[in-house]
């Protein structure tokens, strides 16, 4: 009988184990209202990190030098609490958590939404996209995508 419940606790231990090892890993998919030559469109990053998400953490998106980000003047997620400052630097948008009240455990799910993006006229290649997790100015973790879905809904 003992031997059978040490079983079934092993068991149970290498189940959760492969588990969290399959959905707590790194991933983003990129989704856009519209992928038209200098047409400004909304880009939805879906992205999971292995680690967890302070309330104070950055996540800076490199974009292909190609883009234009002028005009990207909002970030709204929903997976976020308190505010979402925007900043820019060449090719890459950092968004900051502020007056945030709780960390995102790692293997959730966040969706963050750019605004007013433009597409390149003439792309060298696929676009490629950077996204970092910067926690106390130090790099957790980057995740990248080389692939822009159309978006059909906006709002999801």
């Amino acid at each position: 009988m003992k031997k059978k419940c040490m079983n079934t606790v092993k068991g149970f231990l290498f189940t959760l184990l492969i588990s969290t090892m399959v959905f707590s890993q790194n991933r983003v998919d990129v989704r856009a209202t519209s992928v038209t030559a200098l047409q400004a469109a909304a880009y939805v990053f879906d992205i999971t990190f292995e680690s967890s998400v302070s309330s104070n953490a950055k996540i800076e998106i490199e974009f292909p030098k190609e883009f234009n980000l002028d005009q990207v003047i909002m970030a709204d997620s929903d997976a976020f609490d308190g505010e979402l400052l925007l900043s820019k630097k060449n090719n890459i948008v950092v968004i900051e958590r502020s007056k945030a009240q709780t960390d995102i455990p790692a293997g959730t799910p966040i969706d963050l939404k750019l605004a007013s993006v433009i597409h390149p006229e003439n792309p060298d290649s696929a676009p490629s996209f950077n996204i970092t997790l910067v926690e106390d100015q130090r790099e957790i973790v980057t995740v990248s995508a080389n692939q822009v879905q159309q978006l059909n809904n906006p709002n999801r």
